[in-house]
């Protein structure tokens, strides 16, 4: 059983990567009631087999080679044969794996991006995408019309998207 200290590691990094994880198994079992199954029990495995684990650094791909596992284990045991076959599961986990791998590089570039808009942008893209608001909302709150503000957040979306392009092309 885990102690204390490694209890509180365990869940910090579980938390801080647990939609990963569960995306990684979303993208080999598109059913989510399945998914949530698969997932818990991954959890449980990876909390019984943590102290197994070297290092922190190596704890997502660890956690996603468990997910892989239990999500054969649960084809396996479900016998539905009209599932992925294993040598496609395995293919499709590391596709996954890898996309995870480049998120915290897209994310940073997405933030730098953000962060070179001017300041009206930077407002429209916080009402939009952290607050959850409305064009007509964002246009009450702004005094812009709602068609501009459609239109002004479809330009915005375009112009992050160049950006991260442009950002992770250099990166590389």
């Amino acid at each position: 059983m885990l102690d204390k200290v490694k209890n509180i590691e365990f869940v910090n990094l579980l938390t801080s990567n647990y939609h990963r994880i569960y995306n990684f198994i979303l993208s080999m079992v598109p059913n989510r009631t399945e998914a949530d199954d698969i997932m818990q029990e991954a959890s449980i495995v990876m909390m019984e087999k943590f102290e197994e684990l070297s290092s922190s650094e190596e704890f997502l791909p660890w956690a996603f080679t468990v997910a892989k596992f239990q999500v054969l284990k649960y084809l396996k045991k479900k016998g539905d044969r009209a599932v992925l076959n294993e040598k496609l599961i395995r293919m499709l986990s590391e596709q996954s794996r890898k996309r995870s791998e480049n998120l915290d590089d897209w994310i940073d570039a997405l933030q730098e991006c953000v962060g070179k808009l001017p300041n009206l942008d930077r407002e429209l893209v916080d009402m939009k995408y952290n607050q959850q608001c409305t064009a007509n909302e964002i246009a009450g709150h702004t005094g812009l019309p709602a068609p501009k503000v459609y239109r002004r957040i479809y330009k915005i979306h375009e112009l992050l998207q160049r950006c991260v392009r442009f950002v992770m092309g250099e990166s590389k």
